[in-house]
């Protein structure tokens, strides 16, 4: 193992509201996110190995596998709002039933 080698979490690139128009997640992949992660990475290959997912339809930005000193990076970068670690979040209930307090007859076979 490299010592030297900084380990890698995924993080969310947020860069504002949507793109007004047409929604093309390739277009926007390829005339942002990739050349905004070849200018941090030095290349098209880094770039994407890294980029997990894009996003356009909701808002602007996208996931990437980055190190500590590449979100530094990126953080300062035009155009970029924020970039916050991605985590995985508890669900609290799966049974909206349950949660709403509205069990009835035909609800309680789930228990």
């Amino acid at each position: 193992m490299n010592c030297t080698a900084q380990e890698k979490k995924v993080y969310i690139v947020y860069a504002g509201e949507k793109q007004s128009g047409d929604f093309n997640v390739a277009s926007i992949r390829d005339s942002f996110h990739y050349p905004m992660l070849e200018r941090i990475l030095g290349s098209t290959v880094g770039a994407k190995e890294s980029l997990v997912c894009s996003y356009g339809r909701s808002f602007s930005g996208f996931a990437a596998k980055l190190s500590t000193e590449e979100v530094e990076k990126l953080s300062e970068m035009e155009g970029i709002v924020s970039v916050l670690p991605s985590t995985k979040l508890q669900l609290y209930t799966t049974r909206s039933w349950d949660f709403l307090g509205q069990l009835s007859q035909s609800h309680t076979r789930y228990h």
